[in-house]
């Protein structure tokens, strides 16, 4: 286990800084995770990384994303996620045994699995060395809005140096910050968001953030007024919002609502 330091000024503001970038992309859930990814794995000094998010049970895991990989290894992360994720790898019992009963946990896989049982299991030879991976610093947290858990992992190829203790305040940092915002500040699939719109759809969304009136989004877009009304009507299903207004009000607040929630103005019945 290496050493526990904490890290200096200019890394905190690092990840603050990051995390504040995926808050403006908040209301696009494989934008923000891909840009946290991105982030993580230039932190910490790593090869590739993987976000994924797992119910209390260890057999549902989903949200998956990834960030670093070329095709090839991407091929060969593939074929063990399809043979169950959860069994493919030689430390995931361990992780999760770790994480059960606390709120969030940071750990190098020298924590979770001794080298001589890493290196030995077959599922290593299999998958994850021809993936062009070795060892892993891992942070799991309990996500505030719901029982389900955030993970993100940065890998490092073999014969690369130890995370340190940095790397694991860095990363801790990272997942708590992130935990905190997740279905709170962040969208991810379950709630109204840009996931599902077409490109044209999301043109004529910007045009509209941005001031344009129909007529201005469809002269700026290239397409016809009547074209643009129909999108809007069909955005304000999508987000749920019977207005304009109630549109721009969402993107404003920037606070995710879940996409079965009632529309904005709805009476329940008594």
């Amino acid at each position: 286990m290496p050493e526990r330091a904490d890290m200096n000024a200019s890394e905190a503001l690092a990840v603050l800084r990051l995390v504040g970038e995926c808050e403006e992309l908040w209301a696009d859930p494989q934008g923000w995770q891909r840009h946290l990814l991105e982030g993580a794995v230039a932190l910490v000094g790593g090869k590739t990384g993987l976000w994924f998010e797992a119910d209390p049970h260890p057999d549902e895991v989903f949200d998956l994303l990834d960030s670093g990989w070329n095709q090839g290894e991407r091929q060969h992360f593939q074929a063990a996620w399809a043979a169950r994720a959860l069994d493919f790898h030689p430390a995931a019992g361990a992780m999760i045994r770790a994480f059960r009963g606390r709120d969030a946990v940071t750990r190098e896989r020298r924590e979770h699995v001794a080298c001589r049982d890493w290196y030995r299991h077959p599922a290593y030879e299999r998958f994850v060395k021809p993936a062009g991976n070795d060892d892993y610093l891992s942070t799991t947290v309990r996500r505030r809005d719901r029982q389900e858990s955030a993970i993100v992992v940065v890998n490092r190829a073999p014969g690369d140096r130890r995370f340190t203790g940095r790397d694991h305040a860095v990363l801790h940092l990272l997942g708590t910050a992130i935990a905190e915002r997740v279905g709170v500040r962040l969208a991810t699939r379950r709630h109204r968001c840009l996931e599902g719109l077409s490109s044209r759809r999301r043109g004529v969304l910007s045009r509209l953030l941005a001031g344009d009136a129909e007529k201005q989004a469809a002269a700026a877009l290239g397409i016809r007024p009547g074209t643009v009304h129909d999108h809007v009507k069909a955005l304000h299903r999508h987000f749920g919002v019977r207005s304009r207004g109630e549109l721009l009000a969402y993107f404003v607040e920037r606070r995710p609502r879940p996409r079965n929630a009632a529309d904005p103005g709805t009476r329940r019945k008594p």
